[in-house]
């Protein structure tokens, strides 16, 4: 696994660990943004892993889940994104890229 691959596969689980987070403590989307300060489209982003990932951002978003940082980086059994595919949709959108990054690095 790249180094690239390796940082969307985190982007996976953190996606799936806010949203697992949220529904578990019965929370929408509006009011973990409202109490994460952050907005509903980020909110919206991050559980759809799309877009890039800010850690103020997150450590926000888990002071306001009252989980430590650390728990949304940890694989979850089902990380799976929206579209029901697994770690490789999102790599496979990005192919063109990835390879122009392991080019360069």
């Amino acid at each position: 696994m790249s180094r690239y691959d390796y940082c969307y596969t985190v982007r996976q689980h953190i996606a799936a660990n806010v949203r697992h987070w949220r529904e578990k403590q019965g929370m929408t989307q509006d009011e973990l943004a409202a109490k994460s300060m952050t907005s509903t489209s980020y909110v919206e982003r991050l559980e759809r892993d799309q877009g890039g990932v800010a850690l103020f951002n997150l450590c926000l978003i888990a002071v306001a889940l009252n989980v430590p940082i650390t728990e949304l980086f940890e694989p979850r059994e089902k990380a799976v994104t929206r579209s029901g595919k697994g770690a490789n949709c999102v790599i496979n959108r990005r192919r063109n890229r990835r390879e122009a990054v392991e080019r360069i690095a």
